[in-house]
């Protein structure tokens, strides 16, 4: 259950942080990786940013014709 609007960025928001935030996306960088490695991949580059959230979304593809 989320307590805010949606913003954006599709994150419900509270006046202190996003509760829920979903975020795709397409990387040459995963060719040859399977899903689990992919999401390492930017779960790595994110761990900063995504460390507070409650819920966080992931969605990853490779570029269409790779």
């Amino acid at each position: 259950q989320n307590d805010g609007p949606e913003n954006k960025q599709g994150q419900y928001v509270t006046k202190h942080k996003p509760i829920n935030s979903r975020m795709s996306v397409e990387s040459p960088k995963f060719a040859g990786l399977n899903v689990v490695k992919q999401h390492q991949l930017v779960q790595d580059v994110l761990k900063a940013e995504i460390a507070d959230m409650h819920g966080f979304s992931l969605k990853t593809a490779k570029p269409r014709g790779d």
